[in-house]
């Protein structure tokens, strides 16, 4: 019943509605995960950038890893939100989710972002651009954890990969 409720609220009371539910969030039960990925997927699938960017601000905050769980619920919500917008994500929301990308201290927050930017509608490109950049770097670098390393070839994936064939060439033929 609650849930029922609180997907078909309006959208004026949803920012609300999820502010409540993540001050309640018990990480242990599976139900508030859902119910965040769904107030979080409708949000971006319909509201403005301008509220968006703060529930995105929100989502991929540094925070105790207790608060980690929350997170990642929000953006995979986020991503299927994303998905089904009929416009693209907006400039200040690609950078943020970039930026994020590949400042955050958790694989879970990093892989939602790049879950999101893999879905989105981007028109933009110029942070997005300076990112491969960083990618083939920590691509290369040995001496980061392997699931780094990984993410951030996933990351090369946003856009065309042919431009970094040597680089991919050489991470591999190092190995």
């Amino acid at each position: 019943f609650v849930r029922a409720a609180a997907l078909s609220a309006p959208s004026s009371n949803r920012e609300g509605l999820l502010e409540l539910v993540l001050s309640r969030f018990q990480s242990d039960s599976p139900a508030y995960s859902s119910l965040v990925q769904s107030l979080s997927a409708m949000a971006a699938a319909t509201e403005p950038p301008e509220s968006t960017i703060k529930l995105l601000r929100r989502a991929t905050s540094d925070i105790s890893e207790k608060d980690i769980s929350w997170q990642a619920a929000m953006l995979k919500g986020f991503a299927a939100g994303f998905k089904n917008r009929r416009s693209a994500i907006s400039e200040l929301e690609e950078n943020l989710l970039v930026k994020t990308f590949f400042e955050h201290p958790s694989l879970s927050v990093r892989q939602g972002c790049l879950q999101i930017l893999n879905v989105s509608k981007s028109s933009h490109g110029n942070y997005l651009r300076a990112g491969f950049a960083k990618a083939i770097d920590i691509g290369l670098n040995k001496n980061l954890p392997e699931q780094d390393r990984a993410l951030a070839i996933n990351f090369l994936a946003l856009h065309n990969p042919e431009m970094y064939v040597y680089s991919l060439e050489k991470l591999i033929l190092s190995n």
